[in-house]
């Protein structure tokens, strides 16, 4: 059983946690972190942004915020916008409560919930950001060999360490997050590598921390971004989403 730091409690944290058709999984992944934080004496409010998703979704999770003591805040997109507008305005919505630590995770569950205070104490303690580092990651190869070409370019451009550079387990000082979303572009695409850049151009104080990496929750493996029955289809969707967010990051 992980020892809680006492720096957390009284703290109000946030999660920005965007989400597309994740009902059979979402249950586990929400209380896995309730789970972590209960005896913390922090209040945790997950901030669900719902990217129109088509399946039975929002009714899970309306009925997990009347069981759980997570507060669970849900709002809807207007459209469908894909993950990193969503993520975006997940953040967004986390900075507005208030919250003096922002947590940005993905509703996959592809993480241990038990590590997540440890990120948060951190910045409870001093740090600016604490990102986490999936050493050992469960992913498809190809989405490993873009995150390597990834990390390479960025270090090559910003003489830099960038150990995990889109990971979605990471924790901000809500007052250090505030400005640099501001810098972001309109409807980013990759909204957590432009933070890891700002984070370095900023040189702020930076804590990266190793976190397990797993199988996402639910019955389906392949999640709901890439999901297709063809792993080459996945591969060319992939590959066309790289093209466009390359573009944009190199406008920024």
């Amino acid at each position: 059983m992980t020892t809680m730091d006492p720096s957390l409690n009284g703290i109000n944290i946030s999660v920005a946690m965007p989400i597309f058709n994740e009902s059979d999984g979402i249950a586990e992944t929400l209380t896995s972190i309730d789970a972590a934080f209960r005896h913390s004496g922090a209040t945790v409010t997950i901030c669900v942004q719902n990217d129109v998703s088509t399946d039975n979704t929002l009714e899970v999770l309306t009925e997990l915020a009347t069981s759980l003591q997570l507060n669970i805040e849900i709002e809807t997109n207007q459209r469908n916008s894909g993950h990193g507008p969503t993520t975006f305005t997940a953040y967004r919505r986390a900075l507005n409560t208030g919250s003096s630590i922002v947590m940005q995770l993905d509703s996959d569950g592809q993480f241990d919930a038990a590590e997540l205070p440890l990120l948060c104490s951190a910045v409870a303690n001093g740090k600016d950001v604490v990102i986490g580092i999936r050493n050992n990651r469960v992913d498809p190869w190809f989405r490993k060999f873009v995150t390597f070409l990834l990390r390479n370019f960025l270090r090559a451009r910003y003489f830099s360490r960038f150990p995990d550079p889109n990971s979605p387990v990471r924790a901000y000082s809500a007052s250090v997050l505030s400005p640099m979303l501001s810098e972001l572009p309109n409807e980013p695409l990759i909204p957590n590598i432009y933070l890891s850049i700002l984070a370095v151009r900023k040189k702020l104080n930076v804590e990266f921390v190793p976190v397990s990496h797993r199988e996402r929750r639910g019955g389906q493996t392949t999640g709901t971004m890439w999901q297709s029955a063809n792993q080459w289809q996945k591969i060319k969707r992939l590959l066309k989403f790289c093209r466009k967010s390359f573009r944009q990051l190199l406008s920024f």
